[in-house]
């Protein structure tokens, strides 16, 4: 089973302030994003770290235009 597709910032920023928000678990986004756990908490971590910058960061360490 091959990797899914990098999601867009504003993708992830949506998903961690549902989570954060309580309208869904991280459980139950990883099973609808097909990612693990693990990269949702890592998600979480740096919106609180850097807001929407620190999601932008955690890509790799690229710079993300308009981020």
């Amino acid at each position: 089973m091959g990797r899914p597709p990098a999601l867009p910032v504003e993708e992830k920023v949506r998903v961690v302030l549902d989570i954060i928000g309580a309208r869904i678990t991280i459980a139950q986004a990883a099973r609808d994003l097909q990612v693990s756990e693990t990269s949702l908490c890592n998600w979480k971590r740096q919106f609180l770290d850097g807001g929407k910058a620190g999601l932008a960061e955690g890509a790799g360490g690229r710079a993300v235009p308009g981020a």
